[in-house]
């Protein structure tokens, strides 16, 4: 019924038949596009949310360093130098991993409603058109029932915020 194309390094776009006769390809036609809009916007949001992430990571080396530094090339009093070691460095890098970790849920919480959105686009196609967020679905859940360290890359960060709130 529809014609999908993938334009390069482009999202899957939708070219309807030359003639739409019936109103339910009318309706059908018009959700297919809202969700490769939707699909488009969501990707967009992953994307952006993983970017941020990466700045947040490159300020926080550059903000530590430049902190660190000062503290070891100093002219000021131990106490003070002390004081700014032990609450500042400690807090600067408290608040970038909790950003951090909010972007990485963001970029989760976006993928997990994309397989959402692909599902509804591959049943309203008849066929699977779309399915990268839902093969890495997939891909984590076949991880996950072989082996117990399934999400051992995200443990460190979530032990470190609990740790960093304590004052450990």
């Amino acid at each position: 019924l529809f014609r999908i194309r993938s334009p390069a390094g482009g999202l899957p776009t939708v070219q309807p038949p030359a003639a739409i006769t019936s109103p339910d390809e009318q309706g059908r036609m018009l959700a297919v596009t809202a969700l490769l809009k939707e699909y488009e916007t969501l990707r967009n949001e992953s994307v952006f949310a993983i970017g941020y992430r990466l700045r947040v990571m490159n300020f926080t080396f550059a903000a530590l360093s430049i902190l660190i530094a000062s503290l070891l090339t100093r002219n000021v009093p131990d106490l003070l130098a002390g004081v700014v070691g032990l609450l500042f460095v400690p807090q600067l890098a408290k608040a970038s991993l909790l950003i951090w970790l909010g972007q990485h849920e963001r970029s989760q919480r976006a993928g997990r409603y994309l397989v959402v959105v692909e599902g509804r686009l591959n049943e309203l196609l008849s066929a699977p058109v779309v399915g990268w967020e839902s093969s890495l679905l997939t891909a984590r859940e076949k991880s996950k029932s072989r082996t117990s360290d399934y999400g051992l890359h995200m443990r460190y960060p979530y032990l470190a915020v609990v740790a960093l709130l304590l004052g450990v």
